[in-house]
Parts: structure tokens; sequence; C-alpha cells
């Protein structure tokens, strides 16, 4: 092998190499390490290490002057290589540095509540809901009391604070002023950024993330305690998708840090997507990013035992313990055409039975509701004659019939499930007779109304006597009769729960 093919890399190319990575503040330590370097491979080799070796070049020559200056090469390059590495490193750990926190110097602080359990400064709220229910209307509300220091719900009230509103579905004139001044607010204390500056009279639509640093901006100015998004969707950035987990929570990752700045509460907006289902973490519309990012979340629903009233529900809370849900009115205002919030108290409904209310009531007036479609389609199923039980759980399944729903219907109309006759026979679903309506007559003496309502042969499938000695016992959500093995949900239902 010659002295040629043993060549180290240029040291021009290590050189600059190691001073792109380093920061420009070490480059200068770099270079009299170089020197000192230079000046000592000189001295090992016997050479004058005036002008050091040329790496960049090769050996000037064959024999012993040309193995000399590879040796100084190589031990230029070594050290050169060293005290690059030693920097590095260092660099490495200064930068790291800014980027870590020990624990030890982190003051601990309490939280602080604008309302207990639903609203904390300098964190996210996800406010679910469907349209029209009123969403924008409570956030006047929470913005009126604001801007007078009353305290929120289950708050305490403080000085007077700014809000900071981005709102792209409602007009100012005629709905959110109406609204705030119904609500009784200070208008002077509430900012509407319309659009961001782009240095065109119209401006831009402001969009999160990369307008954060001007909403931070503009709550400092007001001193915003809290900021409404409304809805989130409509000001993401160009490009972002409300159904990437990415994109979500890369926008409310800088939203999280303006609250953590500025103290800021900071409400987005969402309204519900078109699945059915009790568990309200997945009801909100886009990623479920948004709900993760979030501290805390709520749902707004009509209340289901008074279509006038609306209840606010806790649907998530990873900082405490989840508040009550709370009721409250829509009521006209005197002169306006605009509506207030008068609350109504506590409430025992909870999220999950809200939802599960919604989709069994329908959402259109004069739609027939969840149930009802589905006792309708049961009774045209088995019209004809018993359909197998697997059959028709495979049926609704399909038409988008949730479990829960079709034992219910199953329960409702009276539908017998019993086993047909032969080694190989299946469990059919059957209609009732007509003479079976005397056999459904609760027998005195229990108190769940004797047999619930079973027919005898429903009795005899599940291995009770006709006497009603047994007491059947049923899921405590939806009636439906429980297995031996089953103490108060079916299985159904205990998903639901296990869930919530």
């Amino acid at each position: 092998m010659t002295t040629q093919e043993t060549m180290p890399p240029g040291r021009d190319d290590a050189l600059h190499g190691f001073l792109r990575a380093l920061p420009p503040e070490r480059r200068e330590e770099l270079r009299a390490i170089l020197s000192a370097t230079r000046e000592r491979s000189g001295r090992e080799t016997g050479r004058d290490s005036g002008g050091g070796p040329d790496i960049s070049r090769g050996p000037a020559g064959a024999g012993d002057a040309g193995a000399a200056r590879h040796a100084a090469d190589l031990v230029l390059l070594a050290g050169l290589r060293a005290a690059g590495r030693d920097l590095l490193a260092t660099a490495t750990a200064e930068e790291a540095a800014r980027h870590i926190v020990r624990l030890s110097e982190v003051a601990p602080e309490r939280l602080q509540w604008l309302s207990p359990g639903r609203l904390a400064a300098g964190k996210i709220t996800v406010l679910d809901g469907d349209p029209g229910l009123g969403k924008s209307t409570l956030l006047c509300e929470l913005a009126a009391r604001v801007t007078r220091g009353e305290a929120l719900p289950g708050g305490a009230a403080g000085r007077p604070r700014g809000v900071l509103l981005l709102s792209a579905e409602d007009d100012l004139r005629d709905t959110i002023r109406p609204r705030l001044d119904a609500a009784g607010g200070d208008p002077h204390r509430v900012l509407a950024l319309m659009t961001a500056p782009d240095g065109t009279a119209a401006g831009r639509p402001v969009a999160i993330p990369d307008d954060v640093p001007l909403l931070e901006a503009v709550a400092r100015r007001i001193d915003a305690a809290l900021l409404i998004i409304d809805p989130l969707v409509a000001y993401l950035q160009g490009g972002l998708s409300a159904n990437s987990d990415q994109d979500v929570r890369r926008a409310l990752a800088a939203l999280k840090q303006l609250g953590e700045r500025t103290g800021a509460a900071i409400v987005a907006v969402r309204h519900l997507n078109k699945s059915t289902g009790a568990n309200p973490l997945y009801r909100g519309g886009g990623s479920i990013g948004i709900i993760g990012a979030a501290r805390c979340g709520l749902l707004l629903a009509p209340d289901p035992d008074d279509p006038e009233r609306r209840i606010l529900a806790t649907t998530k809370g990873n900082l405490g313990k989840p508040p009550p849900s709370l009721a409250f009115r829509l009521e006209s205002t005197p002169g306006s055409d605009a509506a207030r919030i008068v609350w109504a108290g506590e409430t025992h409904w909870t999220a999950a039975q809200l939802l599960r209310a919604a989709d069994e009531a329908g959402d259109e007036p004069g739609r027939p509701s969840q149930l009802e479609e589905a006792r309708a389609w049961l009774r045209e199923a088995l019209a004809d004659r018993p359909r197998p039980v697997k059959a028709i759980e495979a049926e609704a399944a399909a038409r988008g019939i949730p479990s829960r729903t079709l034992q219910r219907a199953r329960s409702a109309e009276g539908a017998i499930a019993r086993k047909e006759r032969g080694q190989h026979g299946q469990w059919v679903l059957a209609l009732p007779e007509p003479d079976d309506d005397k056999d459904r007559q609760p027998s005195p003496g229990s108190t769940l109304g004797g047999l619930g309502g079973l027919t005898l042969p429903e009795r005899e499938s599940l291995g009770i006597d006709a006497t009603g000695a047994a007491e059947i016992r049923r899921c405590v959500d939806c009636a439906v009769p429980l297995a031996a093995w089953q103490t108060t949900r079916c299985g159904s239902c205990l998903a639901d729960a296990l869930t919530q």
C-alpha cells in the first residue's frame, strides 16, 4: 500500500466540518487548539512548524520527507479530531441544558381556576356541542363575568379582566355585541381579532399556530383572562387537518405555551360528530388529539327531561375532581333579540347519559328516535317468521343499530328468544302472538313487576318456572334480563360504563 493510499482526509474539509457543527462562539477556541496541535506535530516530526503540514495536497515527495510529512498529518488530524469531539460534546451539552429543567429548580404553584373543574388559568378547555344549542351565548355569559370581575360558576370573584375573542360564525354587530350586553358585560374589555396584518387593508385570516405570537401580544395588551376560539377548526393554519393527530397537537401545543406564558384560560369550541355512542371523548369533531391536548372538556346538550333547558356537563378533567353538571335556560332580553343565560343549579345528568339520550331521541323534530327506528325495523324483520338471533344481530349491526339499542327494541316489542328442537337447533327470535299478552302481566309479590313482563317461553328459555317464584333481575340501565353470571348490568351497558 502506498503512502498516497493511506492518506487521511484533507485538513480543510475536516476543519470546515467541525466549524459548521460548532456554535460561533466556540470556533475561535477550536482554532487555538488547531494552532497548538500544528506546532506540536512539527516538533514531533523534527520539522519547522512555521508553515505546518498541508494535508489537502498529500505528501510532498517519497522517502523520509514524505513519511515525515505523512506522520505529521496523522498527528495533526488525530489532535484535531480529539479536540473537535470534546468541543462538540461540550457544545451539545450546553445546548441541551437550555431545553432541560431539573424539577428541584421548579417552584411549585397552585392551580388557578376561573371555574373549578371547567376553566383553569393557562390551560385549554374544549367545549363540545351541536349547533344551535347556545354555546356562543354561554361563552358570552362567561366573558361578561370576566369583564365585570364577577365569579364564574363555582369560582371566586376577582378584578375585571380582558377577553380575546376569535369568532368565525357569529356577526359582531347583530349577535355577539347584543349577547354581551344582555349578559351585562363590559364591551371595552372584549377584543375581537378579525384578521391578521399582512400589509394590506383587509389583512388575512388568523391562522394557528403561526399567529400565536400575535394572539399572545394582544392578550398581554388587554390583560386577557380568557381566550375564546369559536370554532377551533376555522382557525387551523392552511395545510393542517383537524383529523390529523399530529397537526392538531402541533397547533394546540402552541396554544398551550401561550396559556402558560399569559395565564389566560383558553376555550376551543367544537361541533359534535355524527357517530353514536355514549363515550364523550370520541364524540367531538376532528382528531382525538384535540381533547387529548385539552386539560378540561365540556359538553353542552339539551336536558332530556326538559327541552327548554340546557346542561353543561364535564367530559374530561385532568386537573382535579370533576364538577357537577349545571343546568341553565336561555331567556329573551327585553328590548333585544339576544338571549341571556339564567342558571338553574346542579343536575344529575352526566355527559354520557346526555349523549345516549340524544342518540335515542333523534336529532330533528318529527324524526323517529333511534329506538323507534330499531323497533320498526325489528317488527319488519320478524313479521313473516322467526329468525336466527345471530342473523338479526348481524343485520342490525350492518344497519348501524347499536347492540344496546337492539336489546331495548327487543324488550319493547316483546320479542321472544327460544331454542329450536333437535340436536342442532339454534336460537331464534320471534314476535309474540296476540294471545301472549296475558302472559306478560306482572305476577303479584315481585318488587320488579313479577317476571318483568317476560312471556312463558322466555321464562322457560331462562330456566325459570312458570309460577314466577324466582325474581327476574334486569339491567339497571336498559332493563334487559340478566344472565345468571351478570350482576347489575348487561354486557353492552357494562362496556358503556367502563369506557366513561
